[in-house]
């Protein structure tokens, strides 16, 4: 199975602004990151394998996307996660030298 590779990541979230917050699950540990469009003031390091996403009020029900595309993220990169909209099939996490992950809508058919 792909997984997207943390390695002492800050991450901005900067999703759709119907979200809320996206959980990526690192080393199956939950935790909500905040879509506030800021780089976190802590660094993240594990393997995400899904990722699920909280809408704000009126919520949809939280949407699980599963790793389409993956990649390792080198140490100390700036992550970037973008998407997550209701109805889209993909968020993706990209830092500033093109690495990028993809996380694809469970159930949706993944593109070879």
């Amino acid at each position: 199975m792909a997984t997207i590779k943390f390695t002492n990541n800050y991450i901005r979230v900067n999703c759709d602004p119907t979200v809320k917050s996206i959980n990526l699950f690192l080393d199956d540990k939950s935790e909500e990151l905040p879509n506030d469009g800021k780089f976190s003031t802590k660094k993240y390091s594990g393997e995400s394998k899904k990722a699920v996403v909280t809408y704000k009020v009126p919520p949809p029900a939280p949407t699980t996307y599963s790793v389409g595309q993956g990649v390792v993220f080198p140490d100390g990169a700036q992550v970037t996660i973008t998407g997550g909209a209701d109805g889209t099939q993909l968020v993706q996490a990209e830092d500033k030298n093109g690495n990028k992950g993809i996380w694809v809508l469970v159930g949706a058919e993944e593109k070879d």
